[in-house]
Order: structure tokens, then C-alpha cells, then sequence
């Protein structure tokens, strides 16, 4: 029997980093934002602005990167302990 060529392998985007696993890896700062958000609710806010600094820069770069960042949930907890401990004020 005669089976037909097979086609080629198919092409992987150029526009973006080949990610295996399929989750892109997480921000390098996420984590410190999350424990500096952790410190600033156990200690009255004190490293709140620090934290909450950080943290607006760091969501704005996973934003802004395509979805090759993540570790927006880090971020988004720090910022939320931040508030809880009354580090910034609206």
C-alpha cells in the first residue's frame, strides 16, 4: 500500500517566546509585592506605599507584555493587603 507524503510539522508563532508548559512564567517582582503587601498589614501599613508602588508598576508590565508575563494574582493579593492594612489612602 501506498500512503500519501505527510505534511510538514506546523510552524510555531514568531511573534512570541515558545512556552512549553503553556503558562508563561510569573512577574519577577509579583512575589515581592505580595510579601511586602503581607509585612504592610502586620505592620500598620508602614511599607504600604513602597508596596503599593511596586505593585501598580508591576501590573502595569504584565499588562503591557502580551501575556508573556503573568503573576497578576500575587499582585493583586499584595494590593489588597495593602489596603487592608492602611497603607494607602483613596
Amino acid at each position: 500500500m501506498n500512503y500519501p507524503p505527510q505534511p510538514p510539522p506546523p510552524e510555531y508563532p514568531a511573534n512570541g517566546p515558545y512556552v512549553p508548559c503553556g503558562h508563561p512564567p510569573n512577574h519577577p517582582q509579583a512575589n515581592p509585592v505580595l510579601i511586602l503587601g503581607i509585612l504592610s498589614l502586620v505592620l500598620c501599613g508602614l511599607l504600604g506605599p513602597v508596596a503599593w508602588v511596586m505593585g501598580k508598576r508591576v501590573l502595569a508590565q504584565i499588562d503591557s507584555s502580551g501575556g508573556t508575563v503573568d503573576g497578576r494574582t500575587n499582585a493583586n493579593i499584595g494590593l489588597i493587603f495593602v489596603i487592608a492594612g492602611g497603607g494607602v489612602s483613596n
